[in-house]
């Protein structure tokens, strides 16, 4: 049996919409504004930004209808365009705690368990 592998990925944006499966959040990318689906079972944390985004470390996994793959849905121009410094160190923080040896001299802010949210 082949191993899969569950590639990591941060993602920063705006939540339009969220319930017990899946968030829809719409996201800079290297094409321009982007909207993606993130399925609850691959959301491994998440942090806000002081501009109210929030930032999502995601993983590959299997689903039952199929296998989501970060870097298929994150591929080429649908790639996360993150240049804003606060949101590189955010990135940092989240990569480094997602496998839990982060070195950041900064304040590190409390990371959530994501759960389904309500949006107006």
């Amino acid at each position: 049996m082949e191993k899969k592998e569950n590639y990591r990925i941060v993602i920063i944006g705006d939540i339009e919409k969220s319930d017990e499966k899946q968030t829809k959040l719409g996201y800079e990318a290297v094409g321009g504004q982007r909207i993606c689906y993130i399925p609850r079972q691959a959301m491994i944390s998440t942090t806000k930004t002081s501009d109210g985004k929030t930032a999502f470390l995601i993983q590959s996994c299997d689903l039952q209808h199929g296998r989501y793959d970060v870097l298929q849905q994150f591929a080429d121009l649908r790639a996360p365009n993150i240049i804003d410094a606060e949101h590189i160190e955010t990135v940092e923080i989240l990569e480094y705690r997602g496998v839990g040896n982060c070195t950041s001299a900064h304040r590190v802010p409390e990371l959530e368990t994501p759960k389904a949210t309500s949006v107006k």
